[in-house]
C-alpha cells in the first residue's frame, strides 16, 4: 500500500511478547526474527507503536486473530515462511 503517513500500531493480547520485545537480554527465534522486522521497518521511517488488548473481553478484532490463530496452528498443511 502507498501512502505517506508511515505510522503502524500493532495490537496484542501477548503481554509476554511485548515484554519480550523489549528486554534486550531475551534471544529467542522468535523474538529476534520481531525486532529484525521492527528494525528494518523503522530503518525506513515507519514508526511503530505496540500496543497491548486485554485478551477475552469481546474485543473483536482480538477475537477473531484468537481464531484464525487456533485455526492455522491446527492445520498441518500451512507452510511456514
Amino acid at each position: 500500500m502507498q501512502t505517506t503517513e508511515k505510522t503502524i500500531t500493532i495490537y496484542t493480547d501477548s503481554l509476554i511478547t511485548l515484554d519480550s520485545l523489549r528486554n534486550v537480554n531475551i534471544h529467542t527465534y522468535v523474538i529476534e526474527e520481531r525486532r529484525y522486522k521492527l528494525d528494518e521497518m523503522t530503518k525506513t521511517n515507519w514508526k511503530i507503536n505496540l500496543q497491548w488488548v486485554k485478551a477475552h473481553v469481546g474485543i473483536r478484532g482480538d477475537e477473531l486473530a484468537e481464531k484464525l490463530a487456533k485455526n492455522a496452528a491446527a492445520n498441518e498443511n500451512i507452510k511456514e515462511s
